[in-house]
């Protein structure tokens, strides 16, 4: 394409409508529309505007440019931004991304190997500087009549460029950066809301796709003070994995990473030296780990390492540990701790340059390889969906630690080392089962009996560690004669690759969408959450050790009613109202049976386990799971109900993009 056409608009509320007008005066001699909130005083969103705003393309525009009313540009923008037109006529061209999202970790990657563009993770579209080719700004406000309901209006532009097939490149470095102003949306609890690298380039930059936009299988982010990989699967969809899990898949060990984290604040300046103090050794280690993983995927690709420009660089590691911590500092608080982040950055990148330097790429150059494990599990889920969404989220975490998995009667398995298997050759070369019984009480006999015929099934077979993870009814239903396996009975479990429709999910469901959270009369009852990936660790343990002789209780150590997990849900979600019933509602309510009381004392003496991760981390894990990743939901367990037709009747299944309140990136 050898002409751009460019239009633009710029959308704003009525009380910031100054604000921007003087954009519009800075854009000039740009022609940049003025699109107003058509509901001013409606419920607090952008997508009323957004609709107006992609709705305003001119006749012969080839390209429309929509900004927030909030947007820093860079000398030079448009040029640039046609430039960029030129060369990707057809894609989504994001010019900004939020400095703790996924998509800011694949931009730091791309510059730090000399990439110009970096492809979108699965996650909101940033639409704070967005360029759509006019055709496809035509036809969102069509598609968002449709399906927007509830959603911001970044998330409902991920579906629908989704939907449309239209790639989503994503500038490296960003041409635009984001004022500090308050929000209009709810979104002041993101903090800070700077871009990934901002950074001015010289007239003529080659936005050329020639080389490709950066190849990234893998990205290394830092959000919530957590250390997270967003890795490809095969299918091409994402998929977020914790960093520890992360290392021990590519055949490193997060205790060398803490080790070598240790040796660098023994010598630390001090600058650095405050930083254990001042943010606390957890998000310490995960700055560290994020930045060695950066290197680590760098080192490994392609392109490892190609030179890029020092002062880009440096503004790209320089905003990783800001962006991680950005929702409990301030920008003052932030500008004292950036000079010892980015030293920590710099030495964590550069160790793992020389740790990638040292794996195996795997094929084509997406990151490193994942060495084969000489160990084999079986793991099978008896029963209902419940039960075959958590045998396949354990196949995960146990395949990222030592073992190879293979997840019994799936269809396919898309996780790296875990591969499917029928029951006819599941067994072959196995040294233990993993068996997941469904929680459905009227089920438990028959999933009891089918896990002790496989169970001697497998032993005949030679396998030589089984562990059964199940309810308290199953629990009951095997009896004492569990056929040499070890029980792991499991409190309320949640986390990524879990919908079991309980309690918990439907409260971080409407938190996530920005709903209150109506709690329906379970006066009494209390659960005991543990999140998978602890759960797993536990399986894990269990499979090394001889069987134990009870049941051991595979849970958290307080015991929360529906309040309480609302109100955890809302703290770490999005600030919602927590809206318990009100007595006489509460009264008609379906009376609950009580949970057991349960203590993982038990397995802390028997297995050396406990629960690792605070509920407030991993109820951010599962939002970001069901926001991005998640498909359709299966039907509810009857585990507890947040207002259950409610909740599951208009709450709709997440896709790959994240709902208001977590993506960070809005007004």
């Amino acid at each position: 394409m050898d002409a751009v056409h460019l239009s633009g608009a710029v959308m704003t509320h009525p009380r910031r409508a100054e604000l921007a007008r003087e954009l519009i005066e800075r854009c000039r001699p740009e022609e940049l529309d003025l699109v107003l909130d058509p509901e001013p005083d409606g419920p607090p969103t952008g997508l009323r505007t957004a609709v107006r705003a992609w709705s305003s393309v001119p006749a012969g525009a080839t390209h429309h440019l929509v900004l927030q009313d909030d947007a820093v540009l860079t000398p030079g923008f448009f040029d640039h931004v046609r430039a960029a037109a030129r060369a990707v006529p057809d894609a989504a061209l994001a010019f900004y991304t939020h400095w703790q999202s996924r998509n800011a970790a694949a931009v730091r990657l791309a510059v730090l190997s000399g990439h110009r563009w970096a492809p979108a993770t699965d996650e909101y579209t940033p639409t704070v500087v967005l360029l759509l080719p006019a055709p496809v700004a035509d036809g969102f406000a069509a598609y968002a009549g449709r399906h927007g309901a509830t959603w911001a209006d970044d998330v409902v532009m991920s579906r629908y460029l989704r939907a449309a097939g239209v790639p989503v490149l994503l500038a490296a470095p960003n041409l635009a950066d984001h004022a500090d102003v308050p929000s209009m949306h709810a979104n002041g609890g993101h903090g800070p809301r700077r871009a990934a690298c901002f950074a001015p380039l010289p007239p003529g930059t080659s936005w050329d796709l020639a080389d490709g936009a950066a190849r990234l299988d893998a990205v290394p982010f830092f959000k919530h003070g957590r250390a997270q990989v967003a890795t490809r699967r095969a299918d091409g969809r994402w998929a977020g994995v914790e960093a520890h899990r992360y290392l021990r898949r590519i055949g490193l060990d997060p205790e060398d990473a803490r080790a070598r984290l240790d040796e660098r604040l023994d010598g630390a300046g001090p600058r650095t030296a405050v930083l254990p103090d001042a943010i606390g050794r957890p998000a310490l280690e995960a700055h560290w780990q994020t930045a060695l993983l950066m290197g680590v995927v760098t080192a490994t690709r392609a392109r490892a390492a190609a030179g890029p420009d020092g002062e880009l660089a440096e503004r790209a590691l320089g905003t990783l540990g800001a962006g991680g911590l950005c929702t409990r500092f301030g920008d003052d608080a932030l500008d004292r701790l950036r000079p010892g982040l980015l030293e920590l950055a710099r030495a964590g990148y550069a160790e793992g340059l020389a740790a990638g330097a040292r794996l195996t790429p795997a094929p084509g150059g997406g990151g490193p390889a994942r060495p084969v494990r000489a160990r084999r599990v079986v793991v099978a889920g008896r029963g209902g969906p419940d039960a075959t969404e958590l045998a396949g989220a354990l196949a995960g975490a146990l395949a990222d630690g030592d073992w190879e998995v293979t997840l019994w009667g799936a269809a396919d398995a898309r996780h790296p080392g875990v591969a499917a298997g029928g029951p006819g050759t599941a067994l072959t070369g196995a040294t233990a089962l993993v068996q997941v019984l469904d929680g459905d009480p009227a089920a438990a006999a028959e999933q009891a009996e089918q896990a002790l015929r496989a169970g001697r099934a497998a032993a005949a077979a030679g396998v030589g560690r089984a562990v059964l993870v199940a309810g308290e009814a199953q629990t009951a239903a095997l009896g004492p004669d569990t056929g040499g396996a070890t029980v792991l009975r499991t409190g309320l479990v949640y986390g990524p690759g879990v919908r079991n429709g309980s309690v918990l999910e439907q409260a971080v469901r409407r938190s996530l969408l920005a709903r209150p959270i109506r709690v329906d009369g379970h006066q009494g009852r209390r659960w005991r959450p543990v999140f998978v990936d602890d759960l797993a660790e536990a399986v894990d343990r269990a499979l090394r050790l001889p069987p134990a002789d009870r049941p051991l209780d595979v849970c958290g150590g307080e015991a929360l009613d529906a309040v309480q997990l609302a109100e955890a849900a809302s703290a770490a979600v999005r600030p919602v109202p927590v809206e318990p019933l009100d007595a006489a509602r509460a009264a008609e309510a379906p009376a609950a049976s009580e949970d057991p009381v349960r203590s993982p004392a038990a397995a802390a003496t028997a297995l050396g386990w406990r629960p690792r991760t605070a509920l407030a981390d991993g109820l951010r894990a599962w939002s970001q799971w069901l926001a991005y990743e998640a498909g359709p939901r299966p039907a509810a367990s009857g585990a507890g109900s947040v207002e259950p037709a409610a909740a599951s009747g208009s709450v709709e299944p997440a896709g790959a993009s994240e709902p208001a309140g977590t993506a960070g990136g809005a007004r």
